[in-house]
């Protein structure tokens, strides 16, 4: 059977006995010593030199957008040029001449389909041969007949209204069609 001798008896706990429990021989130190220094400047260089490379990356990935920065500044200011060059009038009319275009010579004048035919006039295609006089005439003293009566805030306001009316009578008739409205 078991007496009291099966239970661990308590040892003294010491640092001197812990010392002479763990002691290393000196060259075993030596070598413990070396190799924990090794690794602790390994770390440190490893932190030192990580961070380093990176600047050194983005260094150069500046540098190489500071290049590609003053190119695209030449390029459009190369461009802003040109603009410049295409956008004088005088340069403008000698193309236009070029493909043969000037001056006009006459006016004509389009109406939208719904809206009453134009007058038979210079250059104006005939689309109601059959339209009174009374129509014309009327038709004609609708229309402008110089910039200034074009920019006369009454004719801009009547050309909005009937502009607005136009639309509204074209909605109107899509939603009739696909039944939005009874």
């Amino acid at each position: 059977m078991l007496d009291g001798n099966a239970f661990p008896q308590p040892q003294n706990r010491t640092p001197e006995a812990a010392a002479r429990r763990f002691s290393l021989p000196p060259h075993a130190l030596q070598a413990v010593l070396i190799v924990v220094g090794i690794v602790l400047a390994t770390f440190v260089l490893y932190l030192y030199v990580l961070p380093n490379s990176q600047i050194d990356a983005a260094r150069v990935r500046i540098a190489d957008l500071q290049t590609r920065k003053a190119m695209l500044e030449r390029q459009n200011s190369a461009l802003l040029q040109e603009i410049a060059l295409a956008s004088n009038l005088k340069t403008l009319e000698l193309r236009a001449k070029a493909l043969g275009m000037g001056p006009a010579r006459s006016t004509i004048y389009l109406r939208m389909p719904g809206s009453s035919p134009s007058p038979t006039g210079t250059g104006a295609a005939e689309a109601g041969s059959s339209q009174s006089s009374t129509d014309a005439n009327a038709d004609s003293q609708d229309a402008p007949a110089t910039l200034s009566e074009w920019l006369q805030r009454e004719h801009r306001e009547n050309l909005l209204r009937q502009f607005r009316q136009t639309v509204s009578n074209a909605v109107d008739q899509v939603l009739q069609r696909f039944g939005a409205v009874p």
